[in-house]
């Protein structure tokens, strides 16, 4: 497991909250003249804007239990009749 793929990041708004914070101290960072910490920071919202909004794997946001493959009871021996 990755940290993006942790529980708290499943919410679509978390998500985004998380990029426009740090979109927000980049622009904190630019108004008070600091360069060096503004290109961090803009790697940081670049990079959070990357892995939670395009590149993120929707299939992860539901539980194995709602998937269509999965059955009841979840076992190895899944949809195998039992003689």
């Amino acid at each position: 497991m990755k940290d993006r793929d942790h529980p708290f990041f499943r919410p679509l708004y978390r998500r985004v909250l998380v990029t426009l914070f740090c979109a927000a101290w980049t622009a904190f960072e630019l108004y008070s003249g600091e360069q060096l910490w503004s290109y961090i920071w803009m790697g940081l919202t670049a990079y959070s804007a990357w892995v939670f909004l395009y590149t993120y794997d929707r299939d992860r946001e539901k539980p194995a239990s709602e998937s269509p493959a999965a059955d009841e009871s979840g076992g190895p021996d899944a949809g195998k009749e039992k003689d």
